[in-house]
């Protein structure tokens, strides 16, 4: 059941890099939320590596040693990708971008270690 707790975490994790980037630059306010999901995906996916969560994660569930490699621009993109996916959908049934943030951080977690995308994470990306 750490996985929901871990689940909590990333969507905390996501709507502080959202609340950060609209505190941070005003103007981001008036870009299509689309976009702006986009841009929250590549952010979030890059800052957990340079933050380090990244590797955290692999010296947790892989190995003390462990370190997590660099994201690709391919990782990011796609992080982007799936923040656009999940958003518009829940955009349809919530209308409050904070939840929604959270929410995309919390279901993709869940979504990624029901489909095994955590463990491939592990096995290529955690040296």
């Amino acid at each position: 059941m750490h996985y929901v707790l871990e689940a909590i975490i990333v969507g905390i994790y996501s709507l502080t890099i959202y609340l950060i980037l609209i505190n941070i630059y005003k103007p981001i306010k008036e870009i299509p939320f689309i976009i702006l999901l986009f841009i929250l995906g590549i952010l979030k996916h890059l800052f957990g590596y340079i933050l380090g969560l990244q590797t955290a994660y692999c010296k947790i569930y892989k190995s003390p040693s462990a370190m997590a490699t660099w994201p690709s621009f391919y990782d990011n993109f796609i992080e982007g990708i799936y923040f656009i996916i999940l958003g518009m959908f829940l955009s349809i049934i919530i209308k409050k971008k904070y939840i929604i943030i959270f929410l995309i951080g919390f279901l993709l977690h869940i979504l990624f270690e029901n489909l095994g995308l955590h463990e491939y994470y592990l096995n290529k990306k955690c040296v």
